[in-house]
C-alpha cells in the first residue's frame, strides 16, 4: 500500500534552520529573475528587459557556433545585473540548433550600423599596444581582461569565442545603437550628434583604435571557438531537420520575450506557467523544495497543451531556495488532513474504472500508461494537498484558471473514491519523457472554431484534424481523424455533438475521449462540429438532414 511521503517538513526544517529571511526576500528575488514573465501574481522588476541583451541583433553579434553552446549549457556572463542570469531550458541538441538558427537571421541593415557612418579620416595619433590601450580608455574600470580590471562587467579575456569582430566594432562606436543604456557602456570613442545626425570623434584616432581593439578581442578565444565550430558543424549535419522556422516556434514557446526584446516579435500569450500566489498551499512543501532545487517536467506539453513551454533550471542555490520558500508559505502538513486509504478491493476498482471506464488517461499518464498533456498522476499525491486535489476533480476550471481540462462528470462517491486513490499516490517523481512535435500556440481565451479545435482538439486529432496530435501515440486507439471524409461522412452532427459533450463512451468509442460538456457552452460544441466538416470536407449524411420534412440546423 501506498503511504504519504512525510520528507516534506524535514527538508523544508533543514532549509530554513538558518534565520529565516523576511518574504519580501523571496519576492525580490522572484522579480529579479523575472518569475513574473511567465507566472502571473509575481511582480517584475522595473526595467527587467534592459538587463538582458537585445535579440534584434543577436545575429550580428554572437558566433554561431558558441551560441548554440550557450544554450544548452547557460553560464553567467553579465555580471552586472545581481542575481538575475539566464536559466537552462534542458534544450536538446537539435533544438539549440534551431533556436541558434533563428536568432541567426536577427540582423539590422549594413548601412545603418554605426561603424559604416565614421569617416576614414587621417590618423596621425601614435600607436599604442592593444593592452594597454584598452587600459588607458577605461575598459577595466569595469572589464576584467586577464586577470586585471573591476569585474563589474562581462569578462574580455574570451571574448572572441562569443562576439563577433564586426559587431564589435560597431558596438564600440555606439552601444545605445544596440539597446544599451549609457550608464551601463558610454560611449568612449564617438559622440551622437542629435541635431546634426552625425557621430563626433572623441579620441584622437578613434576609428583607429576601434578597429585594433576589436581586431584584438576577437582572437581572444579562438582555440575554444574552434572546438564550438566543430560541434556546431556536426550539429547541423545531425539535424537537417532543425529549421530557423522551428527556432523561432521554440523560442516563443519558451516566452523568451519575458525577458529579451527582439524587434518585430511578439509574445503569443501574457503568460504560460501557473499563478505562484497560494502555490504554498497547493503544492506538498516537500516536493516544493525539490522542485526549486532541481525543476522536474509536470506537463510534458506545456503549460498551455501544446506550447511546449518548461520551468528552466536557474540552479538556485539554498539560500535563494530558501526565500522563495519563505515567500510562498508552504504549509505545514497534518495526517489529520490527509484522507484514509481504500482497501485493496477499492483501490483495484478505481485503478479498473481508470483504464476502462474514465477519460482520466487520455491525458494524464499512470503508472507508465496514458498521455502527456497533462501531468503524470503516478506520484501526484506527493505533489498536491488533497484539498487541491478534490477541487481539481470538482472544478478544474476554477483551479486552473483555463479549460484544458474538462469537468469529469461523475457520482460523488466516485470522485471521493478517486481523491482517496490519488492522495496515496506517492513517491519520487516520475522522469516524463517529453512528446516529440512542433510547438503552437493555444490561445488563452479561445473563441472561434479554429482556435477552439486548436485549444481542445489538436493534442490528439492533430493541427489540420489528420489523427496524428502529439499525444496520439501514447494512447491505445488512434484518434479519429476528422479530415477523413470516408470516416466521418455516415456521422450525423448530432453523433459529433454527443461525443464532443459526452465523451468517447456515449459513442461505444474509447473512454479516454474526454466530456467537454461540462466545460464548452452547446455553441461552442457546435462551432466545433461545424469546423470539422470544414476539415473532411464534407456534410452529414442526407438522412440526418431531415426531420419531419424540414432542415434541421446543427
Amino acid at each position: 500500500m501506498n503511504t504519504i511521503r512525510q520528507p516534506a517538513w524535514a527538508v523544508i526544517s533543514v532549509l530554513l534552520s538558518a534565520v529565516a529571511p523576511p518574504p519580501a526576500a523571496g519576492q525580490n528575488l522572484l522579480a529579479e529573475l523575472g518569475c513574473g514573465g511567465c507566472h502571473p501574481g509575481v511582480p517584475v522588476e522595473e526595467n527587467f528587459r534592459s538587463k538582458t541583451p537585445d535579440l534584434t541583433f543577436a545575429g550580428e553579434r554572437y558566433q554561431p557556433a558558441w551560441l548554440f553552446r550557450y544554450l544548452q549549457q547557460p553560464e553567467k556572463i553579465r555580471v552586472h545585473i545581481g542575481r538575475s542570469r539566464m536559466p537552462d531550458f534542458n534544450f536538446s541538441a537539435e533544438q539549440a540548433l534551431a533556436v541558434t538558427l533563428f536568432l541567426q537571421e536577427q540582423k539590422s541593415d549594413p548601412s545603418r550600423r554605426p561603424f559604416a557612418a565614421i569617416s576614414e579620416a587621417a590618423d596621425t595619433d601614435e600607436k599604442i599596444p592593444t593592452p594597454e590601450l584598452i587600459s588607458q580608455t577605461g575598459c577595466l574600470q569595469c572589464h576584467t581582461l586577464d586577470g586585471t580590471g573591476a569585474g563589474t562587467a562581462a569578462e574580455l579575456t574570451r571574448m572572441g569565442r562569443r562576439l563577433q569582430q564586426d559587431w564589435l566594432q560597431n558596438y564600440l562606436v555606439q552601444p545605445q545603437f544596440y539597446g544599451v543604456s549609457a550608464a551601463v557602456m558610454p560611449a568612449l570613442f564617438f559622440t551622437a550628434d542629435s541635431t546634426r545626425g552625425t557621430l563626433q570623434q572623441r579620441l584622437p584616432g578613434a576609428r583607429r583604435k576601434i578597429t585594433e581593439i576589436a581586431r584584438f578581442l576577437a582572437a581572444r578565444g579562438k582555440d575554444e571557438r574552434r572546438e564550438d565550430e566543430e560541434l556546431f558543424r556536426q550539429a547541423r549535419t545531425a539535424f537537417p531537420n532543425a529549421t530557423a522556422e522551428l527556432g523561432e516556434k521554440l523560442f516563443l514557446s519558451q516566452n523568451c520575450l519575458a525577458c529579451h526584446r527582439l524587434k518585430g516579435l511578439e509574445a503569443p500569450w501574457q503568460y504560460n506557467a501557473p499563478p505562484l500566489a497560494g502555490a504554498g498551499g497547493r503544492l506538498r512543501s516537500g516536493w516544493l523544495a525539490d522542485f526549486l532545487q532541481k525543476p522536474t517536467v509536470v506537463r510534458p506539453a506545456g503549460y498551455f497543451p501544446g506550447s511546449g513551454s518548461r520551468m528552466p533550471d536557474f540552479h538556485l542555490d539554498d539560500e535563494e531556495v530558501r526565500e522563495i520558500l519563505t515567500f510562498l508559505k508552504p504549509e505545514k502538513e497534518s495526517n489529520a488532513d490527509v484522507p484514509a486509504p481504500l482497501s485493496p478491493f477499492a483501490r483495484r476498482k478505481i485503478e479498473k474504472m481508470l483504464h476502462e471506464k474514465l477519460s482520466c488517461l487520455g491525458c494524464h499518464q499512470l503508472d507508465g500508461r496514458g498521455g502527456r498533456v497533462g501531468p503524470d498522476l503516478s506520484a501526484v499525491g506527493s505533489r498536491l494537498q488533497p484539498a487541491i486535489i478534490a477541487a481539481l476533480l470538482r472544478d478544474p476550471v476554477a483551479v486552473l484558471g483555463h479549460r484544458a481540462m474538462p469537468a469529469h462528470p461523475m457520482p460523488a462517491g466516485r470522485r471521493e473514491a478517486l481523491v482517496r486513490y490519488l492522495t496515496h499516490k506517492t513517491g519520487p517523481a516520475t522522469a516524463q519523457s517529453l512528446p516529440e512535435f512542433t510547438p503552437w500556440f493555444y490561445p488563452q481565451n479561445p473563441r472561434s472554431a479554429p482556435e477552439l479545435y486548436r485549444a481542445y482538439c489538436a493534442s490528439c486529432h492533430g493541427l489540420q484534424g489528420q489523427g496524428d496530435g502529439f499525444n496520439a501515440s501514447f494512447l491505445p486507439v488512434k484518434p479519429t481523424a476528422h479530415a477523413d471524409r470516408a470516416a466521418m461522412a455516415p456521422r450525423a452532427d448530432d453523433t459529433l455533438f454527443d461525443g464532443i459533450a459526452a465523451g468517447g463512451m456515449i459513442l461505444d468509442k474509447h473512454p479516454f475521449m474526454p466530456a467537454w460538456g461540462k466545460t464548452l457552452r452547446a455553441a461552442e460544441i457546435r462551432s466545433l462540429v461545424a469546423y470539422m466538416r470544414t476539415l473532411c470536407r464534407c456534410t452529414q449524411p442526407e438522412w440526418a438532414q431531415e426531420v419531419r420534412g424540414t432542415n434541421r440546423k446543427p
